[in-house]
């Protein structure tokens, strides 16, 4: 009987394209979010506030002391939470892990296609 063939590269591929757009769909789903009002939190309390408004002493004080606002209140980095499109921000190492992931997998991914290309033309 004929061996099977082995599937096509462009296969591969598409597997690779449909695995970094299920990694990729939860963030690009919390990317819709306005971030209509903020959310600072710090040991005088929470606060929650929006970029149009005056702020009070104690949220100021919390955005500066956060490294992950900027000093006018908005995320320096990328937001953790927009529940009700109130957001809260995250630090940059935090907002990194999702690049560092997708970087791995797309190196793994291409690794395998490319070593099935290599084997296949023994």
């Amino acid at each position: 009987p004929p061996l099977p063939t082995p599937p096509h590269p462009s296969h591969a591929m598409g597997r690779l394209l449909l695995t970094v757009l299920c990694i990729t769909s939860p963030w690009l789903a919390s990317a819709q979010c306005q971030c209509d009002r903020y959310r600072c939190r710090s040991d005088a309390g929470v606060f929650e506030y929006s970029l149009e408004q005056m702020l009070p002493t104690e949220a100021t004080a919390c955005i500066l002391d956060n490294s992950a606002y900027t000093p006018k209140g908005d995320c320096r980095y990328c937001p953790s939470s927009c529940e009700g499109n109130v957001c809260e921000c995250q630090s940059s190492m935090s907002c990194d892990w999702f690049f560092s992931r997708v970087a791995a997998g797309a190196c793994i991914a291409l690794g395998i296609v490319l070593l099935g290309i290599a084997v296949r033309q023994f």
